[in-house]
C-alpha cells in the first residue's frame, strides 16, 4: 500500500535575495496508490479526504483534498499536498507549549456513489455520501512511540460521540419528535431506496427512532415564546402564562437583553451629549444594537439557534453571553454614522452575519459539557442496562450515536426530497475507524524568487561525500518553482547536506548549503 504525504509549510526566518527556505511537515498516509485517483470499495466510492487539527474545545482548521492533489517519491510511493500556515502554526504552537493533551488529529474518508476527481466535482455533488472518521492524539502523529491508553482511546470516541448528538443542535431534528410513526413509516417506505445506509447497533427503524425521541425528551432547550395574538386571548380567560424553567417570552427577551446595553453601553444616557455629531453616533449604535437583538430573538423563535439548558447554561448565563457577542458586532461599525440609511441596513446586517460562527460556538458549549460530564456515559448506562466503564462501552455508544445521526439524516434528507429532488443530502457516518496509519514527519521547501534558475543541485554524506540527487527521488519541483525535501528520505541515503548553485537576476551565482538536519542554510555569492 502506498502513502500519501501532506505538507506542512512555514517560512524560516532565514531568507536571502535568491530564495526562501521554508520548513515543512508531511502527514504520512496510505490512502491511495499512485496513480489512483478513487477507490472503489463496499462503502462506495472512496475520493476524498477532510483533514481537522482539533484541540478541545474550540480550535479546529480543515483541509479538503483528493489524489489528484497529491504527488509522489519514487522511491517511496509517497504523495503530497500542502496544508495551511494555520495548521502548521496550530502543531508549532501545541509542541513549543507541550500542550499536546487536548490535541488530535482527525482524518475523515469520503465514500460517495460514483466516481469524483476533482473539486468542482466534489462541490457539484449532491447525491448520497458516507463519511468514515479516524481519531489520534496529535503526540503520537509527532512520533511518540508509545501505544495510546485506554483513556485517550475513550476520549477519541467522545469526540465522535459529540459531533454525532450535534445532529441535536439542528431545528429539523427536535420537529421529528412530533411527526407521528406512522408518517414517518410511510416516507422510508416510500423514499427509502434514496437515503439507504445501514444500522450498526439498532436492529431497526423503530427501536432507534424510539431511542431518539426518548433521548430528545432528556435534552431542555432554550424557548421563546411568541408574542401571538391567540395567547393573549387564552390569557384574557384563563389567567397569565406561566412559563417553564426553559421558556421565556419573547418580549421579555428582548426587553432583557436591551437592558444590558442601557447599563454597559458607553453615552447610554443622551442628556450627557454635548455634541449632534455624538448623538448621531449614540442613534446609530443604538438602532444597530436592537436590530442584533431582533436578529438573534428570530433565531431562537424559529429554532434556528438552538441552546441548551443545563447547570450553568441557563437564561442569565445566555443573555450575558449574547450581549458579548452583540458588543463585539457592535465595535465593528464605529463609522457606521457615515454611512446612507440603505447602505446602513445592508452593512450592518452583513456585519453581524459574521458573528454566527460565535453563535455555533455557543451552540456547542453546552453539548461540550454534557460531553465532559456524567451525562452520557449516565444516559447510555440507562439504555444499555449497564455501567459504562470500558474502551467497549464507548464503542458501542458510538454505533449508537452514529443511528441516531443517521435516522434523523435519513428522515431529514427524504423530507428535503419530496420538495426537491436534487437537494444536497446530509452525509452518514460509521463508527470511528481505528486502523489508518499515519504520522507527521519533518522536511523543507526551497521556493527560488522569480528570475533565479537553478544551475546544480547535490548531496554529501557525513563524510562529506558527494551524493547525486535526483528529482522524484530525493525531492519534487512544483509549478511554482519550488524544491521539497523530506527529510526521512535524505536520511535514507545518508544525505546529511545539500548545496544548490543558483544564477541570478544580475548574472551571479549563489550557493546554499542547507544543513538537513537543522532545515538551516548558508548563503554566499559567486561573482
Amino acid at each position: 500500500m502506498n502513502w500519501i504525504t501532506i505538507l506542512l509549510s512555514y517560512t524560516l526566518s532565514i531568507q536571502g535575495n535568491c530564495a526562501s527556505i521554508e520548513k515543512i511537515y508531511f502527514l504520512e498516509n496510505n490512502f491511495w496508490e499512485e496513480d489512483q485517483r478513487y477507490v472503489e470499495t463496499e462503502k462506495g466510492v472512496f475520493s476524498a479526504v477532510h483533514i481537522i487539527f482539533l484541540k478541545e474545545p474550540n480550535c479546529n482548521f480543515y483541509l479538503f483534498t483528493t489524489a489528484k492533489n497529491c504527488f509522489y517519491f519514487e522511491s517511496f510511493n509517497h504523495a503530497y499536498t500542502f496544508l495551511s500556515k494555520a495548521d502548521y502554526d496550530f502543531i508549532n504552537s501545541c509542541v513549543k507549549s507541550g500542550d499536546l493533551k487536548n490535541a488530535f488529529l482527525n482524518i475523515v474518508l469520503y465514500f460517495f456513489d460514483q466516481p469524483l476527481e476533482t473539486e468542482e466535482e466534489l462541490n457539484d455533488y449532491t447525491g448520497r455520501k458516507r463519511l468514515v472518521s479516524t481519531y489520534k492524539p496529535l503526540e503520537k502523529v509527532l512520533g511518540n512511540n508509545e501505544s495510546i491508553s485506554e483513556f485517550k482511546k475513550i476520549q477519541m470516541r467522545l469526540l465522535h460521540v459529540k459531533a454525532r448528538l450535534s445532529i441535536f443542535l439542528l431545528k429539523e431534528t427536535v420537529e421529528i419528535k412530533d411527526i407521528a410513526e406512522t408518517e414517518i413509516t410511510m416516507m422510508l417506505k416510500e423514499y427509502g431506496q434514496y437515503a439507504i445506509f445501514e444500522f450498526h447497533y439498532f436492529e431497526g427503524y423503530t427501536d432507534c427512532l424510539k431511542c431518539v425521541k426518548d433521548f430528545l425528551d432528556t435534552l431542555c432547550y432554550f424557548e421563546l415564546i411568541a408574542n401571538d395574538d391567540d395567547r393573549i386571548l387564552v390569557e384574557a380567560f384563563f389567567g397569565p402564562f406561566i412559563p417553564s424553567k426553559n421558556e421565556m417570552k419573547e418580549s421579555e427577551f428582548v426587553k432583557r437583553l436591551l437592558e444590558k446595553f442601557d447599563v454597559t453601553t458607553p453615552h447610554s444616557n443622551r442628556r450627557d451629549f454635548v455634541r449632534h455629531s455624538e448623538i448621531k453616533v449614540c442613534k446609530a449604535t443604538n438602532r444597530f444594537i436592537k436590530i442584533c437583538v431582533l436578529y438573534i430573538k428570530d433565531k431562537l423563535l424559529n429554532k434556528e439557534l438552538m441552546l441548551l439548558m443545563g447547570d450553568k447554561y441557563n437564561f442569565d448565563f445566555y443573555i450575558e453571553k449574547l450581549h458579548s457577542i452583540i458588543s463585539t458586532a457592535v465595535k465593528k461599525v464605529s463609522d457606521v454614522k457615515r454611512l446612507t440609511l440603505d447602505e446602513e441596513d445592508k452593512f450592518l446586517e452583513e456585519e453581524f452575519d459574521m458573528e454566527n460562527g460565535e453563535l455555533k460556538k455557543l451552540e456547542m458549549a453546552a453539548l461540550n459539557l454534557l460531553c465532559e460530564t456524567d451525562f452520557i456515559p449516565n444516559y447510555f448506562s440507562k439504555v444499555l442496562g449497564k455501567k459504562i466503564e470500558t474502551l467497549a462501552d464507548y464503542i458501542t455508544i458510538d454505533k449508537m450515536a452514529c443511528d441516531f445521526h443517521n435516522i434523523i439524516c435519513k428522515i431529514i434528507n427524504i423530507i428535503a426530497l419530496k420538495e426537491n429532488p436534487q437537494v444536497d443530502l446530509k452525509p452518514y457516518y460509521e463508527p470511528v475507524n481505528d486502523d489508518c496509519n499515519y504520522k507527521v514527519v519533518e522536511g523543507f521547501t526551497i521556493k527560488l524568487e522569480d528570475g533565479v534558475t537553478l544551475k546544480q543541485i547535490k548531496g554529501f554524506n557525513d563524510k562529506g561525500k558527494i551524493i547525486k540527487l535526483e528529482i522524484d527521488e530525493h525531492y519534487i519541483v512544483d509549478q511554482n518553482n519550488s524544491y521539497h525535501f523530506v527529510k526521512k528520505v535524505l536520511e535514507m541515503d545518508n544525505i546529511h547536506e545539500i548545496e544548490l548553485l543558483l544564477k541570478d537576476n544580475m548574472l551571479n551565482f549563489v550557493v546554499y548549503r542547507i544543513n538537513v538536519k537543522k532545515s538551516e542554510a548558508v548563503e554566499r555569492f559567486i561573482h
